[in-house]
């Protein structure tokens, strides 16, 4: 190849015949013959270039796809764990006793919610019709009250959707 000006000319003629596809225009733009310009295709493998910078381009942006969606994989993960946490904590509050019972419409809700937003994130139908369980607590003794808790907690599990 010699010459560092033809060197030059050669390489700006290979990014020419990737933006034209054309060696006509390629020679006309650099001011050469287009027989020279085909000599040089055919000694720089310029088909063979070309073929190996758009699986290059694929490679890079399959890479990035995949990049993208691990990360928005990550953060959903997180958001998952941060439901299920919640999850965990307003159910101890209620087997605990921690929970004022006038709270208990508000925790169902929480409940609801936290079990329709996993269920979103895990591609799984959501159920939009409402149901609403309440109990009057007022007045009762500790083991009625014990009874009340459990029938509350079969009411929650009804109110959560069940698998398709």
């Amino acid at each position: 190849m010699g010459r560092p000006k033809q060197v030059e000319k050669r390489k700006q003629a290979f990014k020419l015949y990737r933006k034209y596809g054309n060696l006509s225009k390629v020679a006309e733009e650099l001011g050469v013959s287009a027989s020279l310009i085909t000599i040089w295709k055919k000694e720089d493998e310029w088909e063979d270039k070309t073929f190996q910078l758009q699986n290059l381009l694929k490679t890079k942006l399959t890479l990035k796809e995949t990049s993208e969606n691990v990360a928005i994989l990550e953060k959903d993960e997180v958001t998952l764990g941060m439901l299920r946490e919640l999850e965990n904590i307003v159910t101890e509050k209620i087997y605990t006793g921690e929970v004022e019972p006038t709270t208990w419409n508000e925790i169902i809700s929480t409940l609801r919610f936290t079990t329709e937003q996993k269920r979103l994130l895990l591609g799984q139908p959501t159920v939009r019709t409402e149901k609403t369980v309440s109990v009057e607590v007022q007045g009762l003794d500790d083991d009625e009250l014990s009874k009340r808790i459990k029938e509350t907690t079969r009411a929650i599990a009804l109110i959560e959707p069940g698998e398709d």
